[in-house]
This record gives C-alpha cells, structure tokens and sequence, in this order.
C-alpha cells in the first residue's frame, strides 16, 4: 500500500489548490487541480494596474503559484505525469498557464472552451496570459462525465460531475493501490444541477470498498449566509425589480463565467420584456460555449429578439480593446452599445456586469435605476473595500443596492451528510481559512479529521 497526498496549495487560504496524488505500485504521479493563490495576488499587486509580469519566479516567491521548480523548468525532472483539473476557476486553473508544456492538463470540455476563451481574449497584462497564449493549446486534453482517465500501470480516475458555480465542474474518484481517493474539487448540492452532486454520492455509496481519504472544500464552515436555491434567487431577484425599479436602469452584476447564473438573468429579461447588455467578459464566456451541446439553451450575442448586445463605454472602441476586437470578428460592431445608448433606453433594459469591470459612472444610471449585486459576501478586506467602493458610487446616483445571491460551495450540513454517509477514513480539509473547525464539527462520526499542512506528506492506508 504505497500511495500518498502532498498539499502544495489550497491550505489554510480559499482557492489556489494543488495537491499531489503520488501512487508508488501504480507508477504514477498526477496533480489535483494546479491554482493560482488569489489571496497572494491581493497582497502583493492591485489589479489590474499591477501584476507579476517578468518571472515565473516572481509568482513562485511569493506563493502564488506552487513553488516546485520541477514544474516549470524543463531541465530538470518531471515532478508528476498529469495535473488533473476539477474546474475553469483562477484558483484551480490559473497556474497550469505556466507549467512546462510536457506535463499534460485534464480539464473538462466546457471548462477549457471557458478558460481558453477568456485567457485567449485578453491582453497579455502578465505573464500567465502572455505564457497561455504563446504556448501549446494541445497540453490541455479534455473529457466528459462517465470517460475513465488512466495513469501510469492501474490508476484509474472517474471525473464525476458536481453542482457549483460554473459549467464542467467536477469531483474525482480515484482508485488507487491504496483504496479509493475522493477529490470533491469546489461543489454544492442547492445549485441547478444538484442532482450531479447526488449522483456521486449514491455511486460511492454503491461501491464494494469505502472511501479511504476523502480531501474535500470547506469553504463555508463557519456557515455561508442565508441558504435560498437558484430558484429562490430568480424568484427575488425579479420581485426586486417589479417593486424597486422606477423607469430606471436594472444593473445586475455577476462571476463572468456562472453560465447558471447568466441565464437566469437573461431569462428575467425575456420574462420582463427587457433587453440584455452584458459587460464584454460575459460576451466572451457566451461565445466560448455558444455551441456546447451539453449546456442547453444559453443566451446567444447579436442583435436579434432575445439575443443579448454588449456595452462598450465609448464607439468607436480603441484599437487596443482585444475583447472588442474579438467579439466584432465575431458578430459584426451592430452588437455594441456604448454609454449614451444604454442611457438612451435604460428603462428597457438589464445591464449583466462583470463584478469590477463597468465603473457606475459610466453607466450614469437615471433615476429610478437599481443595482442587484448577484455575487458572494465579501470574505476578505480587499472585497469589502471594493464592495464600499460601489456603494459609495450607488449613493452618488441614489441607487439602492439589493444583494440576491446562493453561494457555489457546500453548506456545512451538506458536508456534514456526506461524510455522514461515505463514512470515508481520513477526511483532509482544503480551501477553506478555518480547517480546525471540522475537528469538532465532524468528532460524532467513525472519521479522522487530518489538518494538511503544506508540503505535508500524508500516507493513504489501505
């Protein structure tokens, strides 16, 4: 029995997971998810008129990305055989931009048509972009729910999907030669597609053998917020704006690539008889899966009925506005709307935001307009002075501010119910900023909590 976890990232922070599964008897090596530590990010730079642009070192001494120089550097030997990746977010994403371009990348189809999207639209305004955009595309190796991933002589890896925040997002069941590994990757079981989340759970509980580790997402333990559905959300969102919109403009703003999400509001607008502008990152995530057959009916770009048109603060666009540039190759410039038309006919319409994209001074919203955040509560101090910032601004134009939204990640009664059932032998609590709290939370089940450290080796006993 010879297989054991290394936690490179995603300890003690949210976000920036990276943890090595090495199997010793299967002869293989992969990492689970290979993220970027946002929370470093915000210590160190300011978006966007600063970021780390010179060095892969410069993100590694930092800890931004992974300090494992064999990941980079091609001159030395390779520290793993894959990085499987559980979803397109920066966090779990990002650093696999600048890995060395011999170590493969698993992600989900949807998820790359995502990431690939935004990275390939963007301006290279630091090096991840810039190192994305000038290597290989063909490291990054897709797949599906039900496709079985094989590694070195036995390992075997299920990518099962789960409810979260973004398309393609997946757990990962491994079987190794020491038993059976779950990856839950960031998830949630109140989202649109809870029933992905449940499926997983029942197909463990199926199987002959017991979860032996378990390493899985807390960030919501100390508790998450008021717990509504994605129905709850819609239903609220649209009461707010029957009652509290006076002939003004609806502003909603929301994560660029919560599909789910964006659709709710595009089916409002419909529903409302509105016409949808997006902020330019929310167009490229809608171009990038316009013709996934996997995802259903998403909102499409374009100027017809029920198609959603893009708000550019000033036309023509500066030649050095990529986003713009790829979206008019695209759709032709008919598609844009700059600030003067969208006040021109605010009341007919619902602005879709990017959070800290669209300054409301462009907009210069009318009166009687709202602003309905559809985003997370802050969790650190940089959000909240951002989150400041807009409701100064909203005071200025004496917009009130209503917050209607249902976190991406699991509720601790979720978490609770699951190990309740999978009764899994080690539990290893990640991406959250309070680990311990699962020692207590969990003591009345037949489970050993495990505190990872980073760099910590952990062996799985079979």
């Amino acid at each position: 029995m010879s297989a054991r976890l290394t936690f490179y990232g995603g300890v003690n922070t949210i976000g920036g997971n990276a943890v090595l599964l090495d199997d010793l008897d299967c002869k293989a090596r992969i990492f689970l998810d290979f993220g970027l530590c946002l929370s470093k990010f915000k210590e160190f730079y300011s978006f966007p008129t600063d970021a780390p642009r010179y060095s892969i070192e410069e993100y590694t001494s930092i800890g931004l990305s992974p300090n494992i120089p064999e990941m980079y550097d091609r001159t030395k030997e390779k520290l793993c055989d894959a990085i499987l990746v559980s979803h397109p977010h920066t966090d779990h994403i990002g650093a696999t931009a600048l890995i060395r371009e011999d170590i493969p990348v698993f992600v989900g189809e949807t998820a790359f048509r995502l990431y690939d999207g935004s990275m390939s639209s963007k301006a290279k305004q630091n090096l991840a972009v810039k190192e994305y955009q000038e290597k290989s595309k063909g490291r990054y190796r897709t797949f599906r729910t039900g496709q079985v991933l094989n590694f070195g002589e036995g390992l075997d890896v299920l990518p099962h999907h789960v409810d979260h925040s973004v398309p393609s997002s997946y757990a990962f069941v491994l079987k190794t030669s020491s038993g059976i590994v779950l990856y839950t990757g960031d998830f949630r079981r109140h989202g649109v597609v809870s029933d992905y989340t449940e499926s997983l759970i029942r197909g463990l509980e199926r199987l002959d053998e017991p979860v032996q580790a378990m390493i899985c997402e807390g960030t919501h333990i100390d508790g998450g917020g008021v717990p509504i559905t994605e129905a709850e959300v819609k239903d609220y969102t649209i009461r707010a704006i029957e009652s509290a919109c006076r002939g003004g403009l609806v502003i909603a703003s929301t994560a660029t690539n919560d599909i789910d999400r964006i659709r709710m509001f595009w089916e409002i607008s419909n529903e409302l008889g509105k016409e949808m502008v997006v902020a330019p990152p929310i167009a490229i995530a809608l171009m990038s899966v316009e013709d996934d057959p996997k995802l259903g009916r998403v909102p499409k770009v374009g100027t017809r009925s029920q198609e959603v048109r893009v708000f550019l603060r000033e036309l023509p666009y500066h030649p050095s506005n990529k986003r713009a540039r790829v979206l008019d190759q695209r759709y032709g410039s008919e598609i844009f709307v700059d600030s003067a038309g969208l006040r021109s006919r605010a009341e007919s319409c619902l602005f879709l935001d990017s959070w800290e994209v669209t300054p409301i001074r462009y907009l210069d919203p009318p009166p009687g307009s709202i602003y309905i955040l559809s985003q997370t509560e802050p969790f650190e101090e940089e959000m909240e002075l951002d989150e400041r910032r807009l409701k100064n601004w909203l005071s200025v134009y004496g917009i009130p501010l209503y917050r209607i939204h249902t976190p991406g990640h699991a509720r601790p009664e979720d978490i609770y119910e699951i190990v309740e059932r999978l009764r899994p032998k080690k539990f290893f609590p990640i991406h959250t900023e309070q680990p311990q709290m699962f020692v207590p939370f969990l003591k009345k089940l037949e489970t050993e909590v495990v505190i990872p450290i980073e760099r910590g080796k952990y062996e799985i006993d079979g």
